[in-house]
């Protein structure tokens, strides 16, 4: 099942069910990833792209996530990642606040790109809301590709010349730690129900 679909086309690639909290011809169900439609243990997998920093309660995502999810089964999510880099650009170029004090999401807004962040790279928070859940894989990446290619807008500034070099040239980024932690756009959580 994929939460928060939007418009994706996610279903061009795998068999899933898609859901989001706003119906749209792209959808299957209109879904609360807070409140899930399913038996206990009948999911085989949750997947999410940029849903996680826009849900208000990560814990009660993370208790129905662990109710509904089969033993073995796992919650895939590509979510923002702050980095130096990437707080300048999305405060200077992005609208979605970023607040590293908080873990939750302010009243009257709908997002907190720092949640990620903060919940796997920045502490251990992690461990206590998915605590049903064993963390599979974390990975930082999305250093140039991923902002010059204009993100999910409609812009990009890279021509397919230009794309092949800068993909070079993150390539070599991934062999660098260093490099990942100041210019990561993007993280990739992988979980595993216990």
């Amino acid at each position: 099942m994929e939460i928060g679909s939007g418009f994706g086309q996610v279903k061009d690639y795998i068999n899933c069910v898609t859901s989001d909290l706003k119906n749209n011809e792209f959808i299957d169900k209109i879904i609360d990833a807070r409140h899930l439609p399913y038996p206990d243990g009948s999911l085989s997998n949750i997947i999410g792209v940029d849903i996680l920093h826009h849900i208000n309660n990560p814990k009660q995502f993370a208790n129905e996530a662990a109710r509904a999810i089969k033993s073995g089964g796992r919650i895939i999510l590509i979510e923002p990642y702050i980095s130096p880099v990437s707080n300048v650009a999305r405060k200077l170029f992005h609208y979605e606040p970023i607040d590293f004090k908080i873990l939750e999401i302010k009243q009257g807004e709908e997002s907190n790109m720092a949640i990620p962040t903060l919940l796997f790279f920045r502490s251990v928070k992690y461990r206590e809301i998915f605590s049903d859940f064993k963390l599979v894989k974390l990975e930082k990446f999305g250093y140039l590709l991923y902002p010059l290619s204009g993100g999910f807008t409609q812009y990009s500034f890279l021509s397919n010349k230009l794309y092949s070099i800068v993909e070079k040239i993150e390539n070599l980024i991934n062999y660098s730690g260093r490099l990942r932690n100041w210019l990561s756009f993007k993280c990739l959580i992988v979980l595993e129900r216990n």
